[in-house]
């Protein structure tokens, strides 16, 4: 009897150790930039991920839960990109919001997942004006923003990046003037505001036509250290050939700087939010999976929601969406070594 109590005992010990070890996060390597590759501490490494909806979002729709990053790690990922409106950070308030983002951070740890954190804003920062009431900022609130992203994860590998402004852009003129060398001065100004914090998180810079043209680094690169930059490659911002046009406007970056496309996808012309800049078809979806790969060019897949267009869900269910969702879900199944 003794000896029965004895060897039960252990296996219940060894049964609790095993889930415990099974239940913390694996460890994650700080990412850094060599030349024109992001690296871990001993290899270079290319991104496949998603980019999610707003916690803020789905915390009113009711939908921000661990389910909603389990659910995601499904999909053969290294990353998530975790968008933050302005609307919402006004919303819920810093504290909360910071709460909710610290848990969704530590649900992706928990998948081996690295984590971008973006400030979801779209138009012109100089002059403040832009595209929709959500995405209403000042410099000063977006400063104090990154101050306190960067003095929350500065120890934490798990955050790699800090995509500092989401899509720049001055709509033609409709949202005031904004020169390149504005651009780059304001980008200089939030990275001195994180560095004061965090010295060696990435950070990710956009150009202009909402985050898509980096031609203006042609004529001033302003040789930042610790850093990669943006574009967001959608179907309809170049014409065919896109290869050709992906190189003249933004790939030629990837020479010399890691080149990361936070946001891609396409939705099908008959399908529900289709929109320019975003209709097309699996054509489009296979050339830029290639095109990437050719390039070392990291990407997120825009959107990991069912009402946010183009869609990767049907429903709340987590079912996959005609076009790109089925598309896209076989496409990185097949890219085991980016995990």
């Amino acid at each position: 009897m003794k000896t029965y109590s004895l060897l039960l005992l252990v296996a219940i010990t060894l049964t609790q150790c095993g889930n415990k070890k099974n239940q913390e996060p694996l460890s994650l390597s700080n990412i850094g930039v060599s030349g024109n590759q992001f690296m871990t501490n001993t290899d270079t490494i290319t991104f496949q991920g998603l980019c999610l909806e707003d916690l803020g979002e789905l915390d009113e729709l009711g939908h921000w839960n661990k389910n909603y990053i389990d659910q995601a790690a499904k999909w053969n990922i290294n990353i998530v990109r975790f968008p933050v409106h302005p609307k919402h950070w006004k919303r819920l308030g810093k504290e909360k919001y910071l709460e909710e983002l610290n848990k969704g951070v530590a649900w992706a740890k928990e998948h081996h997942l690295y984590s971008i954190i973006d400030w979801h804003v779209i138009g012109n920062m100089k002059d403040e004006k832009w595209q929709h009431p959500m995405y209403e900022t000042t410099l000063e609130e977006t400063l104090d923003f990154w101050a306190t992203m960067a003095n929350t994860f500065k120890d934490e590998p798990a955050v790699a990046f800090y995509e500092l402004y989401n899509e720049p852009t001055t709509f033609s003129g409709a949202l005031g003037e904004m020169s390149w060398a504005e651009l780059v001065g304001i980008y200089k100004q939030i990275l001195d505001t994180v560095r004061v914090y965090d010295s060696s998180t990435v950070a990710l810079l956009a150009g202009f036509n909402w985050a898509y043209d980096l031609r203006d680094l042609q004529t001033l690169d302003p040789q930042l250290t610790n850093v990669g930059y943006v574009s967001h490659p959608y179907p309809q911002k170049s014409e065919q050939p896109w290869a050709k046009n992906w190189d003249e406007v933004f790939g030629f970056v990837a020479k010399n700087h890691p080149v990361f496309a936070t946001e891609f996808g396409f939705a099908y012309p008959d399908q529900v939010g289709a929109h320019i800049p975003v209709i097309s078809d699996d054509t489009y979806g296979q050339e830029v999976l290639d095109y990437f790969k050719t390039r070392n060019i990291s990407y997120t897949l825009w959107v990991f929601s069912w009402h946010w267009y183009p869609t990767l869900l049907k429903d709340s269910t987590y079912t996959l969406e005609k076009g790109q969702g089925e598309f896209f879900y076989q496409q990185f199944a097949k890219n085991k070594g980016r995990r």
